[in-house]
């Protein structure tokens, strides 16, 4: 791989809030789709790829991704899944479940964010988040559920 390519993709993963930590407000397919273009743009073989994976990972994915992936896997897609299988395990979908009860909307206001400001923030954490619920619990109803909770958490 030439070292330009190399550079510039790393580049674009270089600050840590581009990066896939596994933490409970991020999703793994925002992530990946974000690697895919680039890696696209920039004309990035399958086997380059799969070596330059790790740059748009940190924290606890990167920790899964050392331990688990790296050793057995050849395809970026099937280190993805792997990944991706690990975020949808019980346990996280349980912290996303918590966090998405406790949250209220008065922490995301302050002096200079109006309401409207931050309802629309709350609204698209709760929208994000419930993807990481189990498919009978990721429906409408339930994010309208979070999203309730929040708001009349709030008044």
């Amino acid at each position: 791989m030439e070292s330009r390519q190399a550079r510039e993709i790393s580049g674009r993963f270089k600050n840590r809030g581009a990066k896939f930590t596994g933490k409970t407000d991020q999703l793994f397919t925002d992530c990946k789709t974000q690697y895919d273009l680039v890696n696209r743009y920039f004309g990035v073989s399958a086997h380059q790829k799969m070596l330059l994976l790790p740059k748009v990972l940190d924290g606890e994915a990167l920790r899964c991704y050392m331990e688990e992936v790296m050793r057995t896997t050849v395809l970026c897609e099937t280190a993805c899944a792997k990944i991706e299988g690990r975020v949808f395990t019980a346990v996280p979908q349980g912290r996303a479940a918590n966090y998405l009860q406790n949250m209220r909307m008065s922490d995301f206001i302050q002096v200079d964010v109006s309401e409207a400001d931050a309802l629309e923030k709350v609204f698209s954490i709760v929208a994000r988040v419930a993807k990481k619920q189990p498919r009978k619990f990721s429906g409408d109803a339930h994010r309208a559920h979070f999203l309730r909770g929040a708001v009349i958490g709030y008044l």
